[in-house]
């Protein structure tokens, strides 16, 4: 429960930088991820092969950065880490698909409307947290 309303606090401020200014906070990822990964170790929550496969899957983001030389962006693979850290791998793997598909939506919404070219940057962690809230509201 502590997990879903701080990870909320933190996505939901990091979705509002990327928003206005298309880059995030490295120290709010940095002091949250590291504070949850201290808090996941001492609630046992997640085993240590979870953590890391859930972690693995921004890595993969921040790899997919690297090898199209910032097409994707490197924040949005580090939100994604720090989500591994929170959710552990399904979740998070389950929230990564759910946030490309709501922003490929929005972007061929907004190309084939003539609003954006190609070569638009979209911010991405936006989706994350819509795609976050989404989940969290199925739950219920």
């Amino acid at each position: 429960m502590w997990q879903e309303a701080v990870f909320f606090l933190v996505l939901t401020l990091l979705a509002y930088q990327d928003y206005r200014e298309k880059k995030v906070n490295l120290i709010i990822i940095l002091i949250s991820g590291v504070a949850a990964a201290a808090a996941q170790a001492i609630a046992g929550q997640y085993t240590a092969g979870n953590l890391i496969a859930g972690i693995g899957v921004g890595a993969a983001v921040c790899l997919l950065s690297a090898v199209t030389k910032g097409k994707v962006g490197m924040g949005d693979g580090l939100v994604i880490v720090l989500g591994g850290v929170f959710l552990g791998f399904e979740q998070n793997f389950m929230l990564c698909m759910a946030a490309l598909y709501l922003a490929g939506a929005a972007a061929l919404f907004l190309f084939f409307m003539k609003k954006r070219g190609r070569n638009y940057r979209m911010p991405f962690v936006p989706f994350v947290w819509t795609a976050y809230v989404a989940g969290l509201l199925w739950k219920i």
